[in-house]
């Protein structure tokens, strides 16, 4: 049945004929379709004459010798003849086609070839509609043979963006329904799986009889599994090989790599596992042979396993594909499930920082200690943090257990129970407080003589390790042109109520008979309290909590800054979780929220208050440690005391032999005849009330070492950056000499994010250019991704590719002509050499 019928006809083939100049029109009618209706057409400009398979000599002296004026349409009731048995064939240079069935306007559109319109023919189903047919047309195929024309049909079915059969394996993968799959089903509709499972042994070198899905993805999973196990795969797994296994990898990894495939691929990698008993395999061959893979998560559980094992061991030498603990742990954090195993890695690696400590010796002199341990000693502090809330994140840590009790242990009794009784034996001595400035001259040192705006931020509990965290953060920070990390030494009892006192300035400090701490006769508990004691040392002065200065809005921030010479602002996230028993094992937690809250606030005021020079500090620091203290691991208490911590008892006398004791006439420089006790390692005193793993208060490097951190800031610095861009497309193999690759602008251009522009090209591996270069510009202000989305269009040289040889596509800024992306990709266009010819 004809695609258009005689009006159709004849209104096309008037437009044809009309204007000036003389006109011939060919109209081959492979079926004669119209052969008795031709006649009935009324040409308003043109003649109709018949062709036949025997006059084509008598045409050719009709139309260029004797009427060389008319318009003709020359009709022919048969498909057109061959060219060496057309003696038209030169006539048709000069002339039109006209086409009137559906197939063979779309080869006429599209420049196809008449030696490929029975493939047409073959899926004429799926043209009959109008938006299909567009859909085609809009892939925008540079040249057409049989696997292009079905290449095409198959990403028309699969509604992808660009012509790649990754493209549409990627989107059949992507439909969760494992029963139906609506792509498969579209394909069977039109009759196109046969062209569906050629493309996956094309492509793949996918070789089972068995055509169905599922053996599809195992062989995927099979083939990508083998290129980075060490050694033979299993087996079992041998028949599901694909004979194409640098475009199988190039595949997978393109897909689990996928920002809106890696759900999918997780799905898929535990179907394939479980259908390959994947775990109960791995296993088998071992970690050292799995250390490269990451196609499934059953990887990181023999790999995982192997390192406790080691680990138990003390094996610090221990060794994978020649990387140590730390390089495997570091390596599989950065591999494709590491949103489900970074924990256990980070674990791994901060037990293997500890057990380096099994053997630990402090030094001898609390000057020689004090120096060790801000140098060294405080990451045993820093990997124990890391450890545990690695640990408590994990939902199931019974595979640690035995591994924590080895941390608990070089931690508690190795570490802690050879430190702290070393540092305690002259710690409160004068000798050694001269080693160290005192917490109580803070003001004196820093404030009071400051000439410019100061902000210090005193974060309650806020130990050394924590901001030295803290630093290292800010060296990274543009906007930081200043960090120095000093100490002071908070004496004993090293608690809130005393070392926030000591940060006011004063003149003398005094503690009660109910244990209340004085400022030169008046109290300092609360923040009205403390703000009249500044400000009768400088009338600028100001005192804020954190919390509320985090609510303010700029114009509140301007307002409150404003004619303010000195301010101190509180913040108290680790000690308000660590103080409370039900939440002093969320501590660690509460550190990292603390580093990250005063990061953001440092970086924050110098843009809303123009404030550049700031202090962070504490008012004392802490220890924390994990297993549950029985009762008789307490120190009983003695005598009539005035206050009883876990870490200190403040007394008219010191608590007995055992503990030591330091005069409370010597902690506030005054003449109080009371004195405070402390433990000499990390056991507490026996009391009521409060948690036992979090304490503060005695005599360690770890409550009374005091952070400083003095920071400068650029003043009203805005942090800008390059909008970027990223290739979206899933496909990472070239096959044909056009190709169109999406690309995705990241975020809107904003105040903080410019505008910018790429020149993208590819090269061969010695940096030879194989493409033209294109230049794409991400400016783009629409916060819908989708419309951030940009296509570049790349030709490539008449060369000769080598299918096993890496190509890059290579990404420049346009200004700078500095280098932003190099990713790697395969180009297979076996005829777009030479043909092996050397000329």
């Amino acid at each position: 049945m004809a695609s258009l019928n005689l009006n159709q006809i004849e209104e096309k083939l008037n437009n044809e004929f009309a204007g000036e100049g003389r006109r011939l029109v060919f109209w081959y009618d492979d079926k004669a379709d119209f052969a008795d209706e031709v006649d009935n057409l009324q040409l308003k400009n043109a003649k109709v004459y018949h062709l036949t398979p025997t006059n084509q000599f008598r045409t050719k002296v009709l139309l260029e010798r004797e009427d060389t004026q008319s318009n003709y349409l020359v009709y022919a009731p048969f498909a057109k003849p061959e060219v060496y048995c057309n003696h038209l064939e030169d006539t048709l240079l000069y002339s039109k086609r006209f086409y009137a069935d559906r197939i063979s306007l779309i080869c006429a559109d599209l420049g196809i070839d008449e030696a490929f319109k029975p493939v047409l023919e073959k899926y004429s189903k799926y043209f009959a509609a109008k938006e299909r047919v567009e859909r085609f047309y809009s892939l925008g195929v540079d040249s057409y043979d049989e696997k292009m024309i079905e290449l095409a049909l198959l990403c028309c079915i699969c509604k992808t963006r660009v012509l790649s059969f990754e493209e549409v394996l990627s989107k059949i993968l992507l439909v969760e329904d494992e029963e139906k799959n609506p792509y498969l089903e579209e394909m069977a509709k039109y009759n196109l799986q046969e062209a569906f499972w050629q493309q996956c042994s094309d492509s793949f070198g996918y070789a089972l009889t068995d055509k169905a899905l599922d053996k599809l993805l195992l062989s995927l999973f099979v083939t990508y599994a083998d290129k980075y196990i060490a050694g033979k795969i299993p087996a079992s797994w041998e028949p599901f090989m694909c004979n194409k296994q640098g475009s199988v990898v190039v595949f997978l990894d393109s897909f689990m790599n996928n920002v809106q495939c890696r759900d999918r691929y997780a799905a898929l990698a535990s179907y394939a596992a479980g259908k390959l008993q994947a775990e109960t395999a791995l296993t088998a061959l071992g970690a050292e042979a799995v250390v490269q893979l990451d196609a499934f998560i059953d990887c990181d559980k023999v790999i995982i396993q192997w390192l406790v094992e080691h680990l138990l061991l003390e094996d610090l030498s221990a060794c994978l594909d020649g990387k140590s603990i730390k390089e495997i742990c570091e390596l599989r954090s950065k591999m494709h499930f590491a949103d489900k195993t970074r924990a256990q890695y980070a674990l791994c690696a901060s037990a293997y920082e500890l057990i380096r400590n099994v053997r630990y010796q402090p030094e001898q002199g609390f000057n020689n200690i004090l120096e060790k341990y801000l140098h060294e000693d405080w990451q045993v502090d820093y990997w124990y943090r890391q450890f545990y809330t690695a640990y408590d994140s994990l939902k199931n840590a019974s595979g640690f257990g035995k591994l924590q009790q080895l941390i608990e242990n070089i931690y508690s009794n190795i570490y802690l129970g050879k430190l702290l009784p070393a540092w305690n034996e002259d710690a409160v001595q004068t000798a050694a407080q001269k080693q160290a400035p005192l917490q109580r001259d803070f003001y004196s040192r820093y404030i009071k003589n400051e000439r410019d705006r100061i902000v210090v931020i005193i974060s309650d509990a806020l130990r050394y390790e924590v901001a030295k965290q803290l630093e290292q953060k800010l060296q990274h920070e543009e906007r930081c042109k200043e960090e120095k990390l000093e100490v002071q030494l908070a004496l004993p009892p090293s608690y809130t109520a005393l070392g926030m006192a000591a940060l006011l300035p004063h003149e003398q400090l005094a503690m009660d008979e109910g244990c209340r701490v004085l400022v030169d006769g008046r109290r300092c508990a609360s923040l009205d309290e403390r703000e009249k004691l500044l400000q009768a040392a400088n009338s600028a002065s100001l005192c804020l909590q954190f919390d509320e200065l985090k609510k303010m809005k700029r114009d509140e921030l301007r307002s409150a800054f404003a004619n303010k010479q000195v301010v101190y602002i509180y913040h108290n996230q680790i000690d308000a979780r660590g103080d409370a028993a039900k939440t002093e094992d969320e501590v660690f937690v509460a550190c990292q929220e603390a580093v990250d809250e005063l990061y953001t606030m440092l970086c924050r005021l110098p843009v809303s208050a123009s404030i550049v020079k700031f202090i962070v500090t504490a008012d004392h620091g802490f220890i924390y440690q994990r297993h549950v203290v029985s009762e008789n691991e307490k120190i009983p208490v003695n005598g009539n005391n005035a206050m009883v911590n876990h870490r200190f008892v403040i007394g008219e006398a010191p608590q007995g032999n055992g503990p030591g004791a330091i005069s409370l006439g010597t902690v506030l420089a005054n003449d109080d005849a009371g004195y405070v006790s402390y433990p000499r390692g990390a056991q507490i005193f026996k009391t009521a009330g409060g948690g036992t793993s979090y304490v503060h208060g005695g005599s360690s490097p770890q409550e009374m070492v005091v952070p400083v951190l003095c920071v400068k800031m650029d003043r009203g610095h805005v942090e800008t950056k390059q909008a970027e861009i990223k290739l979206h497309t899933l496909l990472k193999k070239i096959t044909s000499k056009d190709v169109n690759l999406i690309f995705v602008q990241t975020e809107p251009v904003s105040e903080t994010v410019k505008a910018a522009s790429y020149k993208l090209s590819f090269v061969d591996r010695n940096n030879k250019p194989v493409s033209n270069e294109c230049l794409l510009t991400a400016d783009s202000a629409d916060s819908d991704v989708s419309q951030r989305m940009v296509t570049a269009r790349f030709s490539f040289i008449n060369t000769e590719y080598d299918s096993h040889a890496s190509y890059y596509l290579v990404m420049k800024d346009a200004d700078t002509d500095i280098e932003r992306l190099r990713q790697e990709f395969v180009i297979d266009m076996p005829f777009m050499g030479n043909f092996g010819f050397d000329f």
